[in-house]
């Protein structure tokens, strides 16, 4: 209810908000039982997860001063979805991914302060969703029986490093295309392959990149062969030994591209139409802005794509 309760609008319910939440505590409770089936080893190497906390402290701290300012500008459901996304994608999808350990067994300093993370964030959950939080933060360690998460201090908005912010957005670009990669080219998530690139990327870049997309290693600086198979994020090229034909490539890319200019045609279409555009909702006619936005991406990517193969 709290998600589609924008400002000034009127409330409208929907059952898939429901389901929404749902999914959403399902979510956060199997995020729980992952940190706490973690046993802490003896040793406390915990270098490997060094650069995933410090990039999740910063991402925290940024967004949290985000919500801070939704709060005071009493703009619930904007405070609501940076803390769904900071949960759903930020934490569980991407920080647990990263330092998630192959056997269970994790150093105390990264299990300490994954709970840490995960208390603030329950923290910040609390208003909007006071059942689960409760009992995920009562369940992260040991409390006394007069400890409540209701009279826990709210987190404070400190200083963020914008440089591994901006770092890791790069990443994650490389991250998506990877994946759609993968994807479209049928190419099985166990199956190690090389990457190879121009740009630089640092050594815990690399270390992320392997440990999440079975990476056998990443080439910098070395001239790829013509039968890699090449992409584009941003402005940098990059390859992976992915067999494919490339007549058949492009020409599968110009049908994409065809039809999502089929579709942003008829798009337009409703959006130049100025009996559309007085009679229908500010919604939809937000949601029509949106998809052309979006669509005019998906075209520009794939043509993207194509020069990539040049």
């Amino acid at each position: 209810m709290l998600f589609s309760s924008n400002a000034g609008n009127d409330l409208l319910f929907d059952e898939i908000l429901c389901e929404q939440g749902r999914n959403f505590s399902n979510k956060i409770w199997n995020a729980f039982r992952l940190v706490n089936s973690w046993e802490v080893s003896e040793t406390n190497d915990s270098k490997n997860n060094e650069y995933a906390i410090n990039w999740f402290e910063s991402k925290f701290f940024h967004e949290l001063d985000v919500v801070n300012k939704s709060f005071d500008k009493f703009r619930i459901s904007e405070s609501l979805m940076k803390i769904y996304k900071l949960i759903w994608d930020d934490f569980c999808s991407s920080y647990l991914e990263m330092i998630k350990p192959s056997n269970k067994v994790i150093d105390s300093f990264t299990k300490n302060k994954t709970i840490y993370f995960f208390e603030q964030l329950m923290v910040c959950l609390h208003p909007f969703m006071p059942f689960i939080s409760e009992q995920i933060w009562q369940d992260l360690k040991v409390r006394s029986k007069s400890d409540s998460i209701v009279f826990a201090k709210w987190p404070e908005a400190l200083i963020f490093n914008e440089n591994i912010l901006k770092d890791f957005d790069d990443l994650f670009k490389i991250i998506t295309v990877i994946r759609k990669v993968r994807k479209e080219q049928l190419v099985s998530p166990h199956r190690k392959l090389d990457l190879y690139t121009k740009n630089k990327l640092s050594l815990p870049q690399e270390m992320l990149l392997k440990k999440l997309f079975a990476l056998e290693s990443i080439h910098n600086n070395e001239k790829p062969l013509d039968c890699l198979f090449p992409f584009l994020v941003k402005t940098e090229k990059y390859y992976l030994n992915i067999d494919f034909d490339l007549k058949e490539e492009i020409n599968k890319i110009n049908k994409e591209i065809l039809r999502y200019k089929n579709f942003l045609n008829s798009i337009e279409k409703k959006l130049n139409n100025e009996n559309f555009v007085k009679n229908a909702p500010d919604e939809v006619i937000s949601l029509e802005s949106k998809k052309k936005e979006d669509t005019i991406l998906k075209i520009k990517y794939l043509e993207n794509q194509i020069l990539s193969f040049s």
